[in-house]
């Protein structure tokens, strides 16, 4: 059914989804559709140009049955007494039915995904970068700027902004789904920070934690600072120690940091499985070095190699010694 709908360009403005859903279709019962069209284009003439592809998309969604040239709202999905007609697209009832019938084609990740949802904190809203929207479903972003799901700002250019006011439902129905999908490993949480300082700093361990710490006040103010973490040591093989974000507006876990603490010379181990790993997740990898006679000073940061695979084993500035691998940077200019 999805290839049939993507075949039509159009699938209703606002307007024309209200008059279809609440005029047109009033009795709800059996009708024809050859009179529901002339009906439906006598009253507002730009469905016209439309009627097929609304027909279609709502028939994606459940929302109407058509048999032998007839057609009836499927009530279990749609019942109109239900609804407002002029404040029916300011809840998220027909969004709610499109998402699930997206996810059951199978293609809601083309849509809605970890690479164009963020989340601008100053705003408190979601939003989806629309050059990271595939433009195979360039009708889905129409029908949802033109119903108000999407709105653009012009301080915000690329911004397709998600309604403020969905925002807790998309985040029930999308985010927390695409995060459950991609969590991989458990944390020790912002909770437990402070107890574990303590402990490490008194073993004289405190690399990992002060790298945590870092990356908690790198991210002040995103909404999922919770889980940002530590991996617990039940899955030591995991290849990095920390999990967090790239942007105070990633939505999920995009960076993953393993931490190498030295004094003196840049000089660590990498062991095959991190090396791996890193190998693996290329520009979502990054080592923290970290130098434990300065990790006292007050702004201090640690040294930060993003894809670190292809630049110590593409790059002579770094010594290689196997077995772990040995890992020295010769020359700091």
């Amino acid at each position: 059914m999805l290839e049939e709908l993507l075949k039509h360009d159009r699938f209703g403005n606002r307007d024309e989804l209200l008059f279809f859903l609440f005029d047109g279709l009033s009795t709800g019962e059996n009708q024809s559709l050859l009179n529901v069209r002339k009906y439906c284009i006598s009253n507002v003439f730009s469905i016209a140009r439309c009627f097929d592809g609304i027909l279609k998309f709502l028939q994606f969604i459940s929302f109407i049955d058509i048999l032998n040239d007839n057609i009836s709202l499927n009530k279990s999905y749609f019942e109109q007494s239900r609804f407002d007609k002029f404040t029916y697209l300011d809840n998220f009832h027909l969004y709610e039915h499109l998402i699930l019938a997206l996810k059951k084609a199978g293609v809601l990740k083309e849509l809605f995904n970890e690479n164009n949802i963020k989340f601008n904190p100053k705003l408190s809203q979601y939003y989806i970068l629309e050059n990271k929207l595939s433009y195979k479903y360039f009708q889905f972003r129409n029908m949802l700027l033109s119903t108000g799901f999407f709105h653009r700002n012009e301080k915000l250019p690329n911004h397709l902004l998600i309604k403020r006011e969905f925002t807790t439902h998309f985040m029930e129905t999308i985010v927390n789904d695409l995060a459950e999908k991609s969590s991989i490993l458990k944390k020790i949480s912002l909770s437990h920070l402070k107890k574990m300082l303590h402990d490490k700093e008194e073993s004289g361990k405190s690399a990992e934690l002060f790298a945590l710490k870092y990356e908690y006040n790198r991210l002040i103010g995103h909404p999922d600072i919770e889980k940002v973490g530590i991996i617990s040591e039940e899955y030591v093989n995991a290849g990095y120690d920390i999990e967090t974000f790239e942007d105070i507006d990633s939505i999920l876990i995009d960076k993953f940091i393993e931490v190498k603490s030295y004094q003196g010379e840049i000089s660590f181990y990498w062991s095959k499985n991190e090396i791996d790993r890193a190998k693996e997740l290329k520009s979502k990898y990054y080592l923290y070095l970290i130098d434990r006679l300065k990790i006292t000073e007050k702004d201090y940061k640690p040294q930060q190699l993003q894809d670190p695979y292809k630049k110590i084993f593409e790059n002579d500035l770094w010594k290689k010694e196997t077995e772990s691998w040995k890992i020295t940077l010769d020359d700091l200019s």
